[in-house]
């Protein structure tokens, strides 16, 4: 599964959020850890769930702690051939989304933008900093 943000604010945060589990369950000295920086289209059949598109998707679906009808939904959704989910995100709350591809038949085009640190303190992610090229001179 693929799973892409609709800008770097909303990416950084829902990746900082999920790699924080792994790092905080294994206890992680401080690091930086560098995450690809993508630009994604998408195409074909892409279900749009964001609340203010479809008032009947399961209000369960959008928990931020618990995945149980997340996972259910999905699952329903793929047996029924949808390639893709369009949906809020839990972590931006401030006009953040994402999609979650099933297939890779809906990605029409990536393309790799740059990287980006997260900071790692020994007990959370307290910076992101994108990463660019120092020129030669």
């Amino acid at each position: 599964m693929l799973y892409a943000a609709n800008s770097l604010t909303t990416a950084v945060r829902e990746t900082a959020h999920h790699l924080a589990r792994v790092f905080a369950d294994g206890s992680a000295p401080r690091q930086d850890t560098r995450k690809k920086k993508l630009a994604i289209d998408f195409s074909g059949n892409v279900q749009d769930i964001r609340a203010a598109i479809d008032a009947n998707v399961p209000k369960g679906i959008y928990d931020p702690n618990d995945y149980r009808a997340s996972r259910t939904f999905g699952r329903e959704q793929r047996a029924k051939n949808v390639a893709a989910l369009h949906f809020d995100s839990v972590r931006n709350k401030h006009g953040g989304h994402c999609v979650g591809a099933f297939t890779r038949d809906v990605v029409k085009r990536a393309a790799i933008l740059g990287d980006v640190a997260l900071v790692w303190d020994g007990r959370r992610f307290i910076e992101a900093h994108e990463i660019s090229a120092i020129p030669e001179s």
